[in-house]
């Protein structure tokens, strides 16, 4: 017997039976026929390792435990989509859509129920599957390679050399019921809903867990295809092997749009697994090129997400929680109720004005809705017979110290000293998209800052020196301490515009940060800038002054800081072709003014509104008008709207 040519061919047989069973519902083999074949491959396999195919059912239950997750950035971005949540917002969308495009002809699209899990790309090279990543902040994922390969749903080979699938991993409703009750059993927590147990199972150290959790697979997109339409790409991918959702449709009209989402809102119930809304894309991808994202979204597509699930409670108790920078927010505390699937004590108030708005007390009956299907809300407050009045304390309830009030918010002014925003620094610090430092959640940076092992973001990098103390604490053990401090060490390594977000300067997210990040380049140029007379488009002054303010105060923190930490440079990924150019458009044009701009935002220009000498090329249509004449005069290049698409 060749044993090769037996193991290829069992491995095949094995893969197309697990497909026809798990995809298709359709058996071809009774279970003990199957169980013959996988045992004599498996007795093959272990006798003979160099002849294992990729695709074997061996990867299916999992191989030996990995250290951590890698960071891979993503190729194409993973986006994240617009909601709308009426009639309304959906027209506004299209008429939006219609008006960049320049064009009022109805465009197709299709639509799919939004599933509740958690987003993936798989990345396949020479047909096998080398690579799976997670969303992550759309630009950087995380490796779960080793994980996926255990979800039947996901071929291990594919009959395409080399592509890129994106889908959702996901748990059915029916198999989160079963895999609680065992958890439970096993005096295990036990999951909110599906989606926590999908993302908290894809990011298991071991992959035999995984394995023997229900993950199944929807296939939804493929990056860089010939397809030309949206269709076609679904119908490429049933082709391939993969599981795409059964209730894909394509409409030709609004009310064929409308007429789905209800039909959806009506069967959502009756479906084997959550989903939240539904999902409308452009079927034509030549469009969906044209339309480009804004930010992190993209404009060719968007979420119809359901309405919010209600329900009603008691208001037991209202707490204040210290924010990060200090702002005092109500906390309702609710009797426990289950909404959409979910148990909720807790919702949030917001502040002071809005309890007076609402006219909320202790002990109110309020009815409740999950936003968005994600956050609790407070939407309507019945006064009882035992509610009491709520006052605003004139303290912090963490330091005591006096607070402050001003237009926007009611605020502890005690930054340094009290220890609730300290601790909320130390996690935003920790934080996956600053310095990302796994096994650093809320409960261990409590347990860290009220057990005085790290009372500031510096201590984090001297843990170490308290390693076998740490060690002997409860709920600890030499292995969660070594796996936390090789993380530490992992993260001491930062890009600048990470480094900026990670030190939480109020009014400098993500974005502000990598913009200044941009503009300065390195730490040395971030230490030493003075905000103040920065000049950076999106950078407004109020963040230059909560900048300034910062730099001036914390100057020992950062030189501390940095004794530890090594902050690379940010690096603008490619250089491309009309970088640091300011385009300015006057006149008609033949496309729709957005369009033009994102032509030129693709290649790196910025978008001027006015003629100054910063400007670099003003691109003129019909009848031009004075911004034409104000360019002659400053010696500006001027291109006309066919000079414009040559250069393009």
């Amino acid at each position: 017997m060749n044993v090769r040519k037996r193991i290829q061919r069992l491995t095949d047989d094995i893969v197309r039976y697990d497909h026809a069973y798990y995809n298709l519902d359709a058996p071809e083999v009774d279970d003990a026929t199957y169980d013959k074949l996988r045992r004599e491959l498996d007795k093959l396999e272990t006798e003979h390792p160099d002849a294992i195919r990729p695709n074997s059912p061996r990867y299916r239950v999992g191989i030996e435990p990995i250290s951590d997750f890698q960071k891979v950035r993503h190729l194409v971005p993973m986006l994240s989509l617009d909601n709308v949540f009426s009639d309304e917002e959906l027209e506004e969308f299209l008429t939006r859509t219609h008006r960049f495009l320049n064009d009022d002809a109805w465009i197709d699209f299709v639509v799919e129920p939004k599933i509740d899990g958690l987003s993936a790309s798989l990345i396949y090279e020479n047909g096998i599957l080398v690579r799976a990543v997670t969303r992550g902040d759309g630009q950087t994922g995380e490796d779960i390679t080793q994980n996926v390969k255990t979800i039947r749903d996901i071929p291990l080979t594919i009959k395409e050399s080399n592509i890129e699938i994106r889908g959702e991993i996901y748990i059915e409703k029916a198999a989160f019921i079963l895999l609680n009750e065992e958890r439970s059993q096993n005096e295990e927590p036990l999951f909110a809903n599906p989606r926590n147990a999908a993302a908290g199972s894809v990011r298991q150290l071991d992959p035999r867990i995984v394995a023997k959790r229900p993950l199944r697979f929807f296939a939804y997109y493929i990056i860089q295809n010939d397809q030309i339409n949206q269709w076609d790409h679904l119908q490429k991918l049933k082709q391939l092997g993969f599981h795409i959702c059964k209730q894909i449709q394509l409409c030709r009209n609004l009310e064929e749009l409308k007429t789905y989402y209800q039909s959806m809102v009506k069967i959502r119930s009756d479906l084997p697994y959550d989903i939240d809304g539904v999902v409308l894309k452009i079927n034509n991808v030549k469009t969906q090129e044209r339309l480009g994202i804004v930010g992190r979204t993209p404009r060719f597509a968007v979420a119809y997400k359901f309405p919010p699930e209600q329900g009603q409670t008691v208001l037991e108790d209202i707490i204040i929680q210290v924010g990060r920078n200090g702002t005092l927010t109500p906390v309702a505390i609710l009797k426990p109720i289950n909404v959409g699937g979910v148990w909720i004590q807790r919702a949030t108030l917001h502040n002071a004005d809005e309890i007076l708005r609402k006219n909320i007390h202790i002990g109110d009956l309020v009815t409740i809705q999950r936003a968005g299907d994600v956050i609790p809300q407070i939407i309507t407050s019945q006064q009882q017979k035992t509610s009491r009045d709520f006052h605003f304390p004139e303290t912090c309830p963490v330091c005591n110290t006096p607070v402050h009030r001003d237009q926007v918010a009611i605020y502890c002014p005690n930054g340094h000293q009290c220890p609730a925003q300290i601790k909320e620094h130390i996690e935003h610090f920790v934080s996956r998209n600053a310095f990302n430092i796994e096994g650093l959640g809320k409960n261990n940076v409590i347990f860290l800052y009220d057990h005085d092992y790290i009372k500031s973001i510096v201590d984090i990098f001297t843990l170490k020196d308290q390693k076998t103390k740490l060690e002997k604490e409860p709920g600890w053990g030499a292995l969660s301490v070594e796996n936390l401090l090789h993380a530490i060490e992992q993260a001491k390594t930062i890009q600048l515009n990470r480094f900026i977000y990670a030190l939480g300067i109020p009014m400098i997210g993500e974005i502000t940060a990598t913009l200044l990040a941009k503009h300065l380049g390195n730490i040395d140029n971030f230490l030493r800038s003075d905000p103040a007379t920065l000049d950076i488009i999106g950078v407004g002054p109020i963040s230059k002054e909560e900048l300034s303010y910062f730099l001036k105060h914390n100057t020992i923190l950062l030189e501390n800081l940095l004794k530890h930490v090594t902050v690379e440079p940010y690096i603008v990924q490619t250089e491309l072709a009309l970088s640091g150019k300011t385009i300015v458009f006057t006149g008609s044009l033949s496309i729709s003014r957005p369009e033009a701009k994102m032509q030129a935002q693709k290649l790196g220009a910025s978008i001027g509104s006015t003629v100054t000498k910063k400007t670099d090329i003003l691109v003129v249509g019909q009848d031009p008008g004075s911004k034409y004449k104000k360019a002659l005069e400053l010696g500006i290049s001027v291109m006309t709207e066919e000079e414009w698409k040559k250069l393009l």
